[in-house]
């Protein structure tokens, strides 16, 4: 390394050719120089002198045993440019997505803009708090585990980037778009506003899309209507799986170059709508079309698409009455039973929790959806130790995951009993790539034992995860105990509070555990 920082210097101080000059006259083997010339090659691109990195990257080719592929990285080098600055434009498909992607990485994205690029119909029912969030999550996917600055993310992306567009009428988009970093296509969804272009959504978010073709239908344009369903359902497939009825219900109902008429055309709309987490709106619709639905498996599918729409509407009660008999009528169906056992932990109803999880375990013994669904009824009866030994033990088991870790985790700071093996056996589960969440959870459980340190530096390698320049909601409970335990009750107060009943959140929430600080405190 100490003759990579060398080279380094001297390819900032005069010129890569000097770099070249001076690895040729300190190393005699090739080998040692292509390891040299491929690190300094990385440290110029993270300084963003993409010239100066190509060139050794392409000198560092020769001695390399994967010669080929250090070509390829220099030719790579050799295409990115510096992108200190960009000029907002919404007049073709193509530039809107370059736009939204800078306003995204490096302006961030205020609320003016989110009029400026989002069309309207992809806004409904969300407030600008959810806009920032969905954009925030948006860049984090761009940028992926790369370390790199999100400068150096908006040269590689705007620089590399792809991009296909396809034409739905006179004002229908579908922009095709291979992003630079993580290799991952991404797909999205615009409108033409009078001469400008706007997002309707992308492949996770489809309201928008659905929106706009319930607009097309009382034009009268079902064409334009059926291209956009068509084009949604090039990329959302049916479910595999033992589970018949796993997965999404519009691929189901939806076939591409199907010619339905206004009525399914509508359907498979709300569908969309109702899919989401502000599909409210769509429920009247879905209602109506599992009422007036009698045919299997149509009615089956309808039935789901009410029941998912009055979930993610937490309209809990209205769910319920149609999941129970879908659950009972498909004993087959892991996932009418996991939608059940959800609804009757978001209504705090633990006895139905606990009896149809053990009927479940009664039929299959690792059905883990089941586990750990009993784990949260123990918990929701307040027995927390007994929640916590189930989620180590799933964990533990063949099937077990990261999930299960994290479970275990925050019921062990519910039950308020930490012990350094349980932190240790955390760290262990981890691995080398813990995502945020579990990060988050061993962060609390270090500021809960005192470990100041420790907890700081874990959240704020969560934060970067999720893409937060300053602490949300959960990590706020995380520096108010940090407060707390220094003593500073004044602060731990104040930061407690600002960890909100997120909508979704649940009754094991970051919030209820803020709540049970903030009541400590006040004794």
């Amino acid at each position: 390394m100490t003759l990579a920082l060398k080279l380094v210097a001297t390819a900032k101080l005069e010129d890569a050719a000097a770099a070249l000059a001076q690895v040729e006259k300190e190393t005699p083997s090739e080998e040692l120089r292509s390891t040299a010339l491929q690190a300094a090659a990385g440290i110029l691109f993270n300084m963003r002198d993409y010239p100066a990195a190509a060139v050794l990257m392409a000198a560092g080719a020769k001695g390399s045993p994967d010669s080929s592929q250090v070509v390829a990285r220099a030719n790579m080098l050799g295409s990115i440019k510096r992108v200190d600055d960009y000029p907002i434009k919404t007049d073709t498909p193509e530039a809107l997505i370059r736009s939204l992607f800078f306003l995204s990485v490096l302006d961030g994205m205020r609320d003016s803009d989110f009029d400026r690029v989002e069309a309207p119909e992809a806004l409904i029912g969300m407030s600008a708090e959810e806009r920032k969030k969905e954009h925030e999550s948006a860049r984090h996917s761009m940028k992926g585990t790369a370390a790199i600055s999100d400068k150096g993310v908006a040269d590689l992306v705007l620089s590399l980037m792809q991009v296909r567009t396809d034409q739905n009428g006179e004002d229908g988009y579908r922009v095709r778009m291979l992003a630079a970093i993580n290799s991952t296509n991404e797909t999205l969804f615009v409108s033409k506003d009078g001469n400008e272009y706007r997002i309707l959504g992308e492949a996770k978010t489809l309201e928008g899309v659905g929106w706009r073709v319930l607009g097309d239908v009382k034009k009268g344009d079902l064409a334009a209507a059926r291209k956009w369903l068509d084009w949604v359902r090039e990329d959302v497939k049916i479910a595999g799986g033992d589970d018949p009825l796993d997965g999404p219900v519009f691929p189901r109902i939806w076939s591409k170059g199907s010619q339905g008429g206004e009525n399914e055309i509508r359907y498979a709309a709300s569908v969309l709508i109702g899919e989401s987490k502000h599909g409210k709106e769509a429920i009247p619709a879905l209602r109506e079309a599992m009422e007036k639905t009698t045919a299997e498996p149509a009615k089956t599918y309808a039935e789901i698409a009410y029941v998912t729409a009055c979930a993610n509407a937490e309209l809990w009660k209205e769910a319920l009455a149609v999941a129970k008999p879908l659950a009972e009528g498909h004993p087959e169906s892991p996932r009418m039973a996991a939608q059940l056992m959800h609804i009757y932990t978001r209504m705090q109803r633990w006895s139905d929790v606990e009896a149809v999880a053990s009927e479940r375990l009664a039929r299959d013994p690792e059905e883990m959806a089941a586990g750990r669904a009993f784990a949260e009824a123990k918990a929701g009866e307040g027995k927390f130790q007994e929640s916590e030994a189930l989620s180590r033990k799933m964990a533990d088991s063949a099937k077990g995951s990261l999930y299960d870790w994290n479970q275990f985790g925050w019921f062990a700071l519910f039950a308020g009993d930490l012990t350094a093996e349980k932190i240790s056996r955390m760290q262990q589960a981890m691995g080398t790539a813990p995502d945020a969440g579990i990060l988050h959870t061993l962060a609390t459980m270090y500021a809960d034992a005192g470990k100041g340190t420790e907890a700081r530096e874990t959240i704020l390698t969560a934060m970067r995860k999720w893409g937060l320049a300053e602490p949300d909601s959960n990590s706020w409970l995380v520096f108010g105990r940090l407060a707390e335990q220094f003593g500073v009750l004044d602060e731990a107060e104040a930061d407690y509070k600002k960890v909100k009943n997120e909508p979704g959140s649940g009754p094991f929430s970051s919030y209820v555990l803020a709540q049970r600080r903030l009541a400590g405190l006040r004794k």
